[in-house]
């Protein structure tokens, strides 16, 4: 698993936990600021990282990118290796 892959991995984690934190503890002492900050931080660390991730991987997946590249190489090296 690259490090992007984990940051957003995490990147959910937090957010999920986070939101259970703010559903169950901010009703019970009343205090529902606590959401309008903890939940604008993590989502908006979730959105940069997302993005950000979703960037790398179009960079990367398209033709002249590092990973399509290295697939089609492959791909024309086993229609040889079947041909010869």
């Amino acid at each position: 698993m690259t490090a992007s892959k984990k940051y957003v991995y995490i990147s959910f984690v937090l957010a999920i936990c986070v939101t259970l934190y703010a559903m169950i503890i901010c009703p019970l002492f009343g205090d529902f600021i606590t959401i309008q900050y903890l939940l604008t931080v993590v989502y908006g660390n979730l959105a940069t990282s997302l993005g950000f991730y979703f960037n790398k991987a179009k960079k990367e997946n398209c033709q002249g990118g590092i990973t399509y590249d290295a697939i089609m190489q492959n791909v024309e090296n086993s229609d040889n290796d079947a041909q010869g």
